[in-house]
């Protein structure tokens, strides 16, 4: 296939599922290397979120709630030393449970687009509560697993704010930059 016609094809895709008023193609020319980037708006991307079966929102949640377990029961030793940065873990630890509440309300959240709309109900209060407590009491779990198998691990309070201060960040990012989409409607 020519460049151009995978522009077009791409451009084709982007019209029939996102509309044309919201997509802008970017021809970038770099080292003669042609690139095509997609420039648009967050709603564009929010549709885009929103557009994910549920059932799949619910499996890329489990997926990573097991990867934070295998994570957090693997010896140390199993993990290559990336960064000698000190309290580095701590940082690992933030990011795992900003992106676990982040993934889990993305998961309940019930809303779907379809047909230029939004459908279903958004989260209320206690679904983003009730995330953000299942984040903290795993977070426990699993320092509590930590100190019970060894295995060169152990149970640390600095973990445990890390994991909490994560998840209280991602619940409210998720919060601030959902709340106003998708109010119900049949």
């Amino acid at each position: 296939m020519t460049y151009t016609i995978i522009i077009a094809k791409i451009r084709k895709f982007c019209i029939k599922y996102f509309g044309n008023h919201q997509l802008h193609l970017l021809h970038v020319k770099y080292n003669s290397i042609n690139f095509v980037m997609i420039k648009t708006n967050i709603t564009l991307i929010r549709k885009l979120v929103f557009s994910i079966p549920g059932y799949l929102r619910i499996a890329v949640f489990l997926f990573f709630l097991g990867l934070i377990a295998f994570g957090s029961l693997t010896p140390p030793k199993s993990f290559p030393k990336l960064l000698s940065i000190p309290h580095f873990d701590k940082v690992v630890h933030f990011l795992m449970y900003f992106v676990f509440c982040i993934l889990g309300i993305w998961a309940k959240d019930k809303r779907v687009w379809q047909n230029s709309i939004y459908k279903g109900t958004i989260p209320v209060l206690r679904d983003y509560i009730f995330i953000l407590f299942i984040a903290i009491v795993w977070g426990l779990l699993m320092e509590v697993a930590q100190f019970l198998m060894g295995f060169g691990r152990s149970y640390s309070s600095f973990d445990l704010l890390a994991n909490a201060t994560g998840a209280i960040s991602g619940t409210v990012l998720y919060f601030i930059q959902f709340k106003g989409i998708g109010q119900t409607r049949a």
